[in-house]
Parts: C-alpha cells; structure tokens; sequence
C-alpha cells in the first residue's frame, strides 16, 4: 500500500512515475520474503497489465500475464485448490476434507536429489514430532511412475501420512500450485488457507510451534 501511495505521488511526472514503478515491481518481484508475490501481483495488476506501463513491451506483459495467473492460486491468505488424489491401496483422498489444525502438502519426486533428503527429513523431523499437535502430511507423488513411489515410500518408510498421486492428471495440480521444481511445499490452516509456502524442512519446526502457541 505504501509503494502504491508512492507511486500515486508521481503521477504527474511521468519520468519519476515510471522509475517508481519499475522500481517497486522489480523489489517485489526479486524478493526472497515469503508473502511479497502478493505485493509483485497487485503492481503487475495496476500498472502493468492494466496498460498503465506504456513503456513496457508485449512480450513482457504476455509473460508476466501468465506468471501473474500461475502464482495467484497460491498467494499466502488464499484457499488451497482441492485436490481429491489416489493412494496406493486405491483409496481417494480429498484435501478439504482432511481434519487436521496443520496440512502440509509436499509435492516430490523420487529421483529428485533434493526431495531424497528433504522429504525423507520433512517426515522424521516435522511429521513424527508434530502429529500429536494435529499436523497432518498430503504427500503428493507428481509423476506416475508407480514402482517408483512405491519403492520410495518403502525405501524411506513413509506410511503413516498421506501419499496419494494423479497418474492421469485429473486434478491438473500444476496449474494451481506453481510446482517449477520438487519439493515444493506449502503449508495450510484448518480451513486449508495457505499460511505458509516453499519453507526449508529445518525451518518448519519454529514455525509451526509459533502458529501451533497461538490457537
């Protein structure tokens, strides 16, 4: 609001009205704070897909645009998509419907050199200790290998949370969730609003003790 304040200012000096545009879309835009692609999506909006950036070319705005709708599913506040996905005994499982105060959805894939340590570690040292607390795991295989992720599982002893998968695509997961590499991992409410995203497994613990002390 503040940047928008700002901005607004400047109105009348076209030069300073860009500079402060460019300048607030791209701190936003190249921030590593959880939460600021909310502050890059409401500047691309007001001013550069609105046509308010005169000065910006379409090939930039066309790209922007779609990375505009591929994060705005998951903005921190807003409601995870439903995802009703398959175990591997058959079974369906719908994540609104998962009674839990903390879901952690984990998007992962075995071969992954990062998800073999992290997801491994994500079960030991956040779903072990924090299940009594009412977190609960929707661990989502992306691919449809499944010998695979069967192995996987096994080979890590992943039983007691949830793994399901979509072999054929049918919750088209990609689009809601803005997964550009594995593991990408997300955190919700008991109302399944995201309250948290793309976290380190070493900083989850810390986090959910604070949400956790403050029910």
């Amino acid at each position: 609001k503040e940047g928008v304040r700002l901005i607004e200012m400047a109105r009348g000096n076209e030069e300073m009205f860009r500079f402060l545009v460019q300048f607030m879309f791209n701190r936003a835009n190249e921030s590593k704070i959880m939460g600021m692609d909310a502050a890059m999506v409401a500047f691309a909006e007001k001013y550069y897909l609105s046509g308010e950036a005169t000065w910006a070319d379409q090939e930039f705005l066309d790209k922007l645009e779609t990375r505009v709708r591929e994060i705005k599913p998951t903005l921190i506040g807003n409601k995870a998509h439903e995802m009703r996905m398959e175990s591997i005994e058959g079974q369906i499982y719908s994540l609104n419907e998962l009674n839990a105060e903390i879901t952690i959805v984990a998007f992962f894939e075995p071969s992954c050199g990062h998800c073999k340590k992290e997801i491994p570690k994500l079960y030991r040292e956040v779903f072990e200790p924090y299940r009594s607390k009412g977190v609960q795991v929707f661990a989502v295989y992306t691919l449809a290998d499944r010998e695979e992720w069967t192995n996987f599982i096994n080979e890590h002893e992943l039983y007691d949370w949830i793994n399901v998968y979509d072999p054929y695509h049918q919750t088209h997961f990609r689009d809601y969730y803005d997964i550009k590499s594995t593991p990408t991992i997300f955190i919700l409410d008991r109302e399944k609003k995201i309250i948290a995203k793309k976290l380190d497994v070493d900083q989850m613990p810390g986090f959910l003790d604070y949400v956790l002390s403050n029910k």
